[in-house]
């Protein structure tokens, strides 16, 4: 005689995703255009759609058969961006919009 597992099955909640979504605070996303991206980005659209297919842009989403892109994705993909050297600046000391450099570092 074999035993079967029993599948467990988690219970129902009766609070509506609405209202999960107020109550922590998840903001909606936001969608850009093409024209806003290009307010954002100074780039042009053929560099922008190059590293799209390299992967190292946030890809467009269609909606429709408009495209779109993710506001908060641009954002990131913005503040990681390295910062430009300053004449004054150790060599080669490159770094992320928001990495701490310790002074005494070499």
């Amino acid at each position: 005689m074999s035993k079967k597992k029993s599948a467990q099955v988690a219970p129902a909640t009766d609070v509506p995703p609405a209202a999960v979504a107020r109550a922590v605070h998840i903001a909606p996303a936001r969608l850009i255009n093409r024209h806003e991206l290009l307010k954002r980005v100074p780039l042009s659209y053929v560099k922008i759609w190059a590293l799209m297919r390299a992967g190292k842009f946030p890809r467009s989403r269609a909606v429709g058969e408009r495209i779109f892109w993710v506001e908060s994705e641009v954002e990131a993909w913005i503040a990681k961006l390295p910062n430009r050297p300053l004449k004054g600046d150790p060599h080669g000391r490159h770094r992320v919009v928001g990495e701490r450099i310790d002074e005494g570092a070499p």
